[in-house]
């Protein structure tokens, strides 16, 4: 054991310590080999031995190039092409390896798929090439909570994607499903028209038999397979491919079933009975409506009747006539149930709805007229001192209402009106208002405007204020004057004669426009006044009035 636990470098330097010297021309002599002491105490440790390996120095730097070379390609490749994560939500799940008489009736959701994978591959992944499906394979009928869902990467990198699924696991209901052979039966649904019924053969369905496929529970309850055909109205035989159900003994359908055929071809036969006609039906009115009025609308409730049987007796029968109905003097809807009269050989086709009173509603309504006339606008709101001229002068009217309401009309009972309220001088074009008595419309008039020319006054000069002035022409008498006998023996000497401005008579003197007088002197008659009055003679080229006395004045010198 001492010699084992040296260590390998302390038995080479032992045995070249102990090792003989070789000469060829020496002579060894053999000393004795010292005896091993003792080893007491075991070392912590060993070293194990390695192999030497000779490893030339240039071998050993080409397979180091080649180890880094190796790992910076493995640096570069992850830099260029990183690992990428993709969402891919909404992924449909597949159902493997199902038993043949197992089927899934649970709702199998949808999953969310989180994948990772280089960016050249997950440039090309698309969302069908990620499968998500669960594996049945050995189970049996039942609800099964926590199967794992497993995924399927199509395509050549598959091995570089690492895909995840939320949620990871999903639950499945298997129901045991079983098959069975039904015979399958045609029914109908409606009645065909009048006159018509079905065969009292029974109906052809092709194939007679199908396959039923469903829930082992549901398949025992089924009591019999039916396919429906609706004959409502039809009136020729009916060829229909109808889809197959299935119904428990109570009537009541059996649903999530799967049939083969899908389908079948179903035949129901319909004839006719015997010889029928519809024909409409007419009301007989009795009487008028009152004066003015009108019958607009008559409806029946029903408006046919269904008649047979035999057809010599039906080819000539063309419509059916009710009991007359009075509308003598009215003026509203009149509302009645009359009878049908059948003409002998002649009956109502036995058949819902099939009667002889008949609901007849007459409506009543005004009867309206025309008339034509024409009116002369007249014109409204002239401002005051202003003339208005229409043109043209008369409009043509077509007026609609009862004949009575027309019949009464008056010349004043239609105005055609134009208001100019709030217009100055000018020409305007303006609609008229019609006015109408109540009852009674417009229906056109011709033209629908007219023009209207409002002129304004002529203003006139301002006239000058009048006075009351004596009518007499004022003359000049020379007379003596017996103060001055000088002036007895002076000829008498006619004065110019002088027009007059009337002025108003005042209670104050008014002073008058100097008068240039003619240059004709004519001789003044002698005034009528005993009271003569005194002139001062004028030159001829200039008479100052003189202000006019008083009124009080005046009156004292008046004769």
């Amino acid at each position: 054991m001492g010699s084992e636990a040296l260590d390998s470098d302390d038995r080479g330097a032992s045995t070249a310590q102990f090792e003989p010297a070789r000469d060829a021309t020496s002579t060894v002599t053999a000393l004795p080999r010292p005896q091993a002491l003792p080893v007491t105490a075991r070392r912590p440790w060993q070293r194990i031995a390695m192999p030497n390996f000779n490893i030339d120095d240039k071998l050993g730097r080409i397979l180091l190039s080649i180890v880094l070379s190796v790992l910076l390609w493995f640096y570069v490749v992850n830099l260029e092409n990183p690992e990428q994560t993709t969402q891919f939500p909404g992924l449909n799940v597949e159902v493997r390896g199902i038993g043949s008489n197992l089927k899934v009736v649970s709702t199998i959701p949808t999953v969310d798929a989180s994948v990772q994978a280089p960016q050249n591959v997950m440039n090309t992944l698309q969302k069908s090439d990620i499968r998500p499906y669960v594996d049945l394979t050995g189970l049996e009928g039942g609800v099964y909570k926590d199967v794992p869902l497993r995924g399927q990467i199509v395509g050549n990198q598959a091995g570089n994607v690492q895909v995840s699924f939320s949620p990871s696991r999903i639950e499945v209901q298997l129901e045991v499903q079983a098959t069975r052979t039904f015979s399958v039966s045609a029914q109908t649904n409606g009645t065909p028209p009048v006159g018509y019924g079905l065969e009292p053969t029974a109906n052809q369905v092709q194939p007679a038999q199908v396959r039923v496929s469903g829930n082992q529970e549901a398949i025992s309850r089924i009591s019999q397979v039916i396919v429906t055909v609706d004959v409502e109205g039809k009136a020729v035989t009916q060829t229909q491919s109808e889809k197959p159900q299935a119904y428990d003994s109570d009537k009541k359908e059996i649903t999530g079933l799967t049939f083969d055929p899908p389908t079948v071809q179903v035949v129901v036969p319909i004839k006719l009975l015997f010889n029928y006609k519809v024909v409409p039906v007419r009301v007989p009115l009795q009487g008028q409506p009152a004066p003015g009025f009108r019958v607009s609308a008559i409806v029946m409730n029903p408006n046919n009747a269904t008649i047979c049987c035999s057809p010599g007796v039906l080819d000539p029968v063309q419509f059916l006539e009710t009991n007359p109905v009075s509308i003598t003097g009215t003026t509203s809807t009149v509302e009645t149930t009359t009878q049908l009269l059948l003409p002998a050989g002649v009956d109502l086709y036995p058949g819902p709805g099939q009667t002889k009173d008949v609901r007849v509603t007459i409506s009543v309504e005004v009867l309206e007229t025309t008339l034509q006339l024409s009116v002369a606008p007249t014109i409204d709101g002239v401002p005051n001192g202003y003339t208005g001229v229409v043109s043209p002068g008369k409009m043509d009217l077509t007026l609609a209402g009862t004949f009575s309401q027309l019949q009464s009309l008056r010349p004043t009972d239609v105005r055609a009106v134009v208001n100019m309220q709030g217009r100055g001088a000018g020409t305007y074009n303006v609609q008229p208002q019609i006015l109408v008595p109540q009852g009674v419309k417009v229906e056109s008039s011709s033209p629908i405007s007219v023009s209207v020319t409002l002129v304004a006054p002529t203003p006139l000069p301002p006239t000058p204020t009048q006075t009351q002035q004596p009518t007499e022409t004022p003359a000049f008498t020379r007379t003596p004057e017996p103060t001055n006998p000088a002036n007895t023996a002076a000829p008498t000497k006619a004065l110019a004669t002088s027009t007059l401005t009337p002025v108003v008579p005042t209670a104050t003197s008014t002073a008058l426009p100097t008068v240039t007088p003619t240059p004709t002197h004519t001789p003044l008659p002698t005034a009528t006044s005993p009271a003569a009055t005194t002139a001062t003679p004028q030159t001829p080229q200039t008479l100052q009035r003189t202000p006019e006395p008083t009124l009080s004045a005046a009156a004292t010198a008046a004769p």
